[in-house]
């Protein structure tokens, strides 16, 4: 057997082996329905301490780094969808998902997440502090509907 044969059979065997190990190593693809858990928390001002929970559904449709969809947020009873809110800016990286919604045209939510263990887990941050003063801070928790 020539090098050149040697070589050509040693290029078929590992060839498939490393794009199937390229392939894993790329985040895993973000498209689908997300349901969302988010606690929100008040600190300082007037409301300090206060803490609530709602829920959203999360469409995502995720093309290369790109990501587009809507984030639906709940009215407190957990039923009554509110208006949709396309995500503006949508970008992975990894595995870190980061967008932003506008909730009217004053306002606006930029999300920070990370996909670990099946989870969309971090954070939202808005455009506004709680009227009083305080700050409101965000944690985010969504799993993908089967």
């Amino acid at each position: 057997m020539t090098r050149l044969n040697v070589l050509i059979n040693l290029g078929m065997v590992c060839l498939p082996m490393l794009g199937a190990a390229i392939a894993s190593s790329r985040a895993d693809d973000l498209s689908g329905t997300w349901d969302v858990g988010a606690k929100f928390s008040i600190v300082g001002g007037p409301a300090d301490g206060r803490s609530t929970t709602m829920k959203a559904v999360l469409q995502l449709a995720q093309k290369g780094a790109a990501v587009t969809g809507t984030f639906t947020p709940y009215a407190e009873d957990g039923k009554t969808a509110q208006p949709a809110m396309p995500l503006l800016n949508g970008r992975v990286t990894g595995t870190a998902l980061a967008f932003s919604v506008k909730q009217d045209a004053e306002t606006s939510l930029t999300f920070a997440l990370v996909l670990a263990d099946g989870h969309l887990r971090g954070t939202a941050r808005p455009s506004k502090d709680v009227s009083g003063g305080g700050k409101l801070a965000i944690t985010i928790e969504a799993t993908r509907r089967k």
